[in-house]
């Protein structure tokens, strides 16, 4: 009676700390608040931001720059250095590059693709996000799923244990069978104990993945199945390699590879650049020098056009367009391989989840007759046809038999999130 004490006593300290101010969480919404509060989302879309700013023609080259700048001068004269002249020389100075072998324009479309490729991988990270949202969001259930049969196992045991130490008062078990009995209600109490740390474990992950810092707890309203889509492997592999992100980020990569090499090229070509600049002179003097006035100032104005082409330079340009080519030839095989890669594995994760769909049928299928032989064993322990060592093995197995059920619900939930993440169509999907 003491240690039965101390274990309800134990489980409800357990649970009453989460017991109260529990909101309820949809899938959706946890959707909702991940793609605004996850940090990596948070870190791809500064990033994005970035290359927006740095997508400028000012940024490419096109426009002159216009520098001020101004100098003091002091000079000393004379035997003893007695006369003393001060000079402040302000000035503006531009300078535009009118022509580099188009390379502003050049720069420019780069700065494009850069900023296209931020907006792709931040498109890449919103589609991981929802993922393993939706894979937490459904862990959590798992768990939530798992405790509520250990729960179930709990109390049978705890009933049995009751009755047999009941029967062993009138004397028809003996101490052996309550010890039997105990031994099986302390273990699955242990069971459960350690089941619900793994569910809030599990919510906890879920707080992490949408970017919660409290330590909340919800009621998740989702219920823990899934109807699995038919799906024809052609049409998955022409889906992804029409919308798969990480392939079309592969795509602007080998354009800006392309760019690389117009931007070498364009070194063959000769710089025209325009220079110019206004200055003024002021002289203080110390003091006033017969016909010297005490103070002059001037004027002055210059402007420069320079042409210059690079006759030679050891080979250099010829090598950074040779070098240009063959990243653009890598870059080409790399996209290949990728293509091959993202097949392999669209390939692989369709067999899994057409195997895990017949594996939960079977699953399903399996905790049924676990759960109808329970009920029946528990009425033939009672009547005296199988001892505990027997009840013992099939509620094991009704165990096992559950959690086998909830575990193909979620592996399979898990693989059809992957196909539509890697089909382009997460995000669609989630909306």
């Amino acid at each position: 009676m003491k240690t039965r004490i101390i274990f309800a006593l134990a489980l409800f300290a357990f649970s009453a700390t989460g017991a109260w101010a529990q909101e309820a969480l949809s899938l959706s919404q946890a959707i909702e608040i991940g793609l605004g509060q996850n940090y990596d989302i948070k870190i791809s879309g500064q990033q994005e931001e970035v290359a927006g700013l740095q997508n400028t023609w000012g940024n490419a080259g096109m426009f002159p720059t216009l520098d001020f700048q101004a100098s003091l001068t002091e000079n000393w004269s004379g035997e003893d250095l007695e006369r003393r002249n001060e000079t402040i020389d302000p000035g503006l100075r531009m300078n535009w590059t009118v022509f580099n072998g188009f390379s502003v324009r050049i720069n420019k479309a780069r700065l494009a693709e850069l900023e296209e490729l931020s907006a792709g991988n931040t498109q890449v990270v919103i589609e991981n996000t929802i993922k393993d949202i939706i894979t937490t969001y459904y862990q959590a259930l798992l768990e939530q799923e798992r405790t509520a049969v250990a729960e179930k196992l709990a109390k049978l045991s705890s009933d049995r244990y009751h009755y047999t130490e009941r029967q062993r008062e009138i004397g028809t078990k003996v101490t052996y069978d309550l010890l039997q009995s105990q031994n099986a209600w302390l273990q699955d109490k242990s069971n459960l104990l350690q089941q619900r740390v793994n569910y809030k474990n599990a919510v906890r992950r879920l707080n992490f993945v949408m970017g919660i810092k409290e330590d909340k707890e919800y009621v998740l309203t989702e219920k823990f199945e899934f109807q699995a889509p038919d799906y024809s492997f052609g049409d998955l592999e022409e889906k992804m390699l029409s919308s798969n992100s990480t392939l079309k980020n592969q795509y602007i990569q080998q354009r800006l590879n392309r760019n690389s090499i117009r931007q070498a090229k364009s070194a063959l070509y000769p710089r025209l650049s325009v220079g110019g600049g206004i200055n003024k002179r002021y002289y203080p003097t110390a003091e006033d020098q017969g016909e010297i006035p005490a103070v002059k100032d001037d004027w002055g104005a210059n402007v420069a056009l320079t042409l210059s082409y690079n006759i030679f330079n050891g080979g250099n340009r010829k090598r950074a367009i040779e070098i240009a080519k063959i990243n653009t030839e890598i870059g080409d095989i790399q996209t290949e391989q990728l293509g091959h890669s993202l097949s392999n594995q669209l390939a692989q994760n369709f067999d899994s989840y057409k195997v895990q769909d017949e594996i939960l049928h079977l699953a399903i299928e399996n905790q049924k007759a676990a759960e109808l032989n329970l009920k029946l064993s528990e009425q033939r322990y009672k009547s005296g046809n199988i001892n505990s060592f027997n009840l013992r093995d099939i509620e094991i197995a009704y165990l096992n038999a559950s959690n086998s059920k909830l575990s193909a619900i979620y592996q399979l939930i898990s693989i059809h999130s992957e196909l539509l993440r890697m089909t382009g169509g997460i995000i669609s999907q989630s909306e």
